[in-house]
């Protein structure tokens, strides 16, 4: 992250995170350890620090008592991390792509895009997300495989400013682009 202060960058980050529904103590009845609220600020921490997968994310938070305090956690493993991300609310991060979006937007309003000829751009990408077969309910392709697509917007606000606007998932058969 450069010459930027990593704590006060993740302070601002975790400062935007909706606290009443992912820390709220009815959603996380049966968490003992990792909470919503700690596996969001888990994975936003992780892509800041561009660490690669479940495993690395576990492996730095235990290096670090510092994050491990942030975390409220005395230990975390990867496969804790993959079977949280089995049972999280996705509708609270949806929100905060919304609220984050929004923010951006006011941050922006007088962005121009990269020049007053070209304008905002908006670039429309989908990907496939392949997923355990415990979520094979809802988003089988075939017996052996299950997955979904992200059809994401991303605005070209300026030659710096690029960011998410909208996100949709989907299953693999359906399509929105």
């Amino acid at each position: 992250m450069g010459s930027i202060d990593q704590n006060l960058v993740f302070r601002q980050y975790l400062s935007l995170l909706p606290v009443t529904k992912l820390a709220c103590p009815l959603m996380n009845y049966d968490e003992k350890k990792l909470t919503d609220f700690a596996l969001v600020k888990a994975f936003i921490i992780g892509s800041l620090c561009e660490w690669d997968g479940h495993r690395e994310i576990a492996e730095n938070i235990r290096s670090n008592k510092s994050l491990q305090r942030e975390l409220e956690l005395n230990s975390i493993s990867y496969s804790q991390i993959s079977r949280r991300l089995i049972d999280i609310n996705t509708e609270h991060l949806v929100d905060l792509l919304g609220q984050l979006t929004k923010r951006y937007w006011n941050l922006q309003r007088h962005a121009v895009g990269i020049n007053t000829n070209v304008g905002i751009i908006r670039i429309i990408d989908g990907t496939y997300v392949k997923l355990p077969d415990s979520a094979s309910n809802w988003t089988a392709i075939s017996k052996v495989s299950s997955g979904i697509k992200l059809h994401i917007r991303i605005v070209v606000a300026s030659s710096d400013s690029v960011f998410p606007e909208k996100m949709i998932a989907s299953t693999e058969s359906q399509s929105y682009i």
